[in-house]
């Protein structure tokens, strides 16, 4: 829908193209008709480029939203951002860090952060982690330094690959997990 100038509003330029997304998911099978009218409600429905790309958060990669004008370069902002999850499981792409700071409280759920895709600037990503009786996995793609600074009781953590020749960019993981698998992934 254009607006009275003639150009289409952000929201509403992404909104198209996740309803093209969408579409493509449902003609490659991979979301059957009941889910894909589902999802075209609540990607309607969505009040911010945020909240629509949220629905398309649990996607494959294969069906994510194009990078476009920077949307996923806020990473770099000074604001922390906080992610809870309670008895449940979670996944925060790229699309949906938002922040170089990030809080994440988990309690009894699982909880994934996939960094691959996310743009993360020169200098150090925070994430700081409250794990209670759950399980966090966080995907890096090789190249990013990793400084683990996390508190254990009765937990464990793993990283598993090999981060390559790492460059400018670092994550620091800060925090405490009790009774909780905290693993870091390199691809």
């Amino acid at each position: 829908m254009a607006e009275l100038n003639g150009s289409a509003s952000p929201l509403t330029e992404r909104r198209e193209q996740a309803i093209d997304l969408l579409t493509r998911c449902y003609a490659d099978e991979y979301l059957d008709t009941e889910e894909f009218e589902h999802r075209i409600d609540r990607v309607n429905a969505a009040g911010s480029i945020r909240r629509l790309e949220q629905e398309l958060a649990d996607l494959p990669s294969q069906y994510q939203l194009p990078v476009v004008g920077g949307q996923r370069a806020a990473a770099a902002t000074g604001i922390p951002q906080s992610v809870t999850n309670v008895m449940g499981d979670r996944h925060c792409g790229s699309e949906l860090i938002e922040s170089a700071h990030v809080n994440t409280f988990n309690l009894m759920g699982d909880t994934v952060f996939d960094l691959r895709e996310l743009p993360i600037p020169p200098g150090e990503m925070r994430l700081n982690v409250t794990c209670i009786m759950g399980d966090i996995k966080i995907l890096l793609p090789q190249g990013v330094g990793l400084d683990n600074r996390i508190n254990t009781l009765m937990a464990d953590f793993k990283v598993k690959g090999n981060a390559g020749e790492t460059g400018s960019s670092s994550l620091c993981l800060t925090g405490f997990a009790l009774m909780s698998d905290i693993k870091v992934r390199y691809y």
